[in-house]
């Protein structure tokens, strides 16, 4: 019998050996599920936002379509930090008669998107440029306050002889 570490003839690993090597990988798994969690949470993120974005780009372009002559009758509607009501119906959304609308997006959740509408007007008192602004956020659990988009453009009228448009 050839005894020259102790063992014998048997091969193998130690119980250190085995626990060592179980809590090496332990943690290497714990590093690497980190990194999908990591990548999904980013993931989610980028789809909310990205859905803010369209749906704010949706409600501006109804607000365009809106005419300059209705803008100015109007007033200063709306706003973007609380839900108000009061605003005119939207061309090619009817169903919204308030300064604000809630779209569920799929995939991503519901998007609840904000409007305003400032009128400036110059010295002589005409109305020359009306600013809309929509603000959209995610109102899921895990993207709210994450996923926000908020779109402005200006409307003017620049000749007010021909009853701008």
């Amino acid at each position: 019998m050839n005894e020259t570490d102790g063992r014998g003839t048997e091969a193998g690993f130690t119980l250190i050996e085995v626990l060592t090597a179980v809590v090496i990988l332990t943690f290497g798994l714990m590093a690497v599920s980190n990194l999908f969690f990591a990548a999904t949470t980013s993931n989610s993120v980028a789809s909310g936002q990205t859905a803010t974005a369209s749906v704010a780009s949706q409600v501006l372009e109804l607000l365009k379509e809106i005419p300059y002559q209705q803008l100015v009758a109007l007033g200063n509607a709306g706003s973007i930090t609380v839900d108000a009501a009061g605003c005119p119906a939207l061309p090619n959304a009817p169903g919204i008669t308030n300064c604000f609308v809630d779209t569920v997006v799929p995939g991503v959740g519901v998007i609840h998107s904000r409007w305003t509408i400032a009128i400036l007007a110059v010295a002589g008192g005409t109305a020359d440029e009306a600013f809309l602004t929509v603000q959209s956020d995610s109102t899921g659990t895990f993207l709210q306050g994450r996923s926000r988009t908020q779109l402005t453009t200006v409307r003017a009228c620049v000749n007010k002889s021909a009853q701008c448009p």
